[in-house]
This record gives structure tokens, sequence and C-alpha cells, in this order.
């Protein structure tokens, strides 16, 4: 009979323990994949746009991106425009000051930044469900 009752006991603790093992996982998942997504939008092209900062120097600017695709100095040596152009056919200019420094930054198109990546969503959603 004792045998029995702690036969019973462990069948039901085996249930219990998948349930939290199964879920213990799912967190676990969730939370890598969120982090995934982070670390794979600090590469894209908007995020090293956003680390582009007015006083930066040129050279810091060309070291996120590469070479520019043409670079114009202003005839009257007060500075210059450099331009980057990507795959998706999405340009911005960089204008620097004499001494080397980003004076501005924009894209040239309407289309430059993206409305939103599938990272974004998940937090915005996280984010009403007050997590």
């Amino acid at each position: 009979m004792i045998e029995n009752a702690d036969a019973r006991s462990k069948s039901i603790q085996w249930p219990r323990f998948h349930l939290l093992v199964g879920v213990l996982t799912l967190l676990v998942g969730t939370y890598i994949f969120i982090q995934f997504l982070e670390w794979s939008e600090n590469d894209t092209i908007e995020a090293k746009y956003d680390r582009i900062q007015l006083g930066m120097n040129v050279h810091d600017v060309e070291s996120l991106f590469g070479p520019p695709l043409h670079s114009s100095p202003y005839l009257d040596g007060s500075g210059g425009e450099l331009i980057w152009k990507f795959e998706d056919d999405r340009s911005f200019f960089a204008l620097y000051a004499a001494d080397g420094t980003v004076t501005r930054k924009g894209w040239y198109n309407s289309q430059g930044k993206r409305k939103s990546s599938l990272g974004d969503s998940i937090k915005r959603f996280l984010r009403k469900l007050g997590l």
C-alpha cells in the first residue's frame, strides 16, 4: 500500500517536472531570441547611421561604413560632402567642416529608414504587456 502511494506521488511529480522544464525552456528560448534580435539589429545600416554624431571625425564614419561612394570637397576648402549608397538603393550623406568633423547628416531619399523591424515590434508588444 505504501509502495502504491509512493508510486502515485512520483507519477504526479513527473508531469509537474516536465511542465516546469518546458516553461523554463520556453522562457530561456524567448530571452535568447530577443537578445539575438538586438544583436543583429546593431549591425544594420540604420543602427550604424544612428551612431554618427555631429562633431564626429570623418575617419570614424568611414570606419563604420567603409569608403564613401562619392567624396566632394568644397572649392573654398571649408569642408565637403561624403555619400554612401547601398544595395537597396538607399543613400545618405555626411557634410563635414574643414577640420574633418561631421556637421550634418541625412538620407537622400524619403525611404532612408525602415519603418520598424521585427525586434522593434516584439519590444513594443512586450512593453504594452508591462514586461
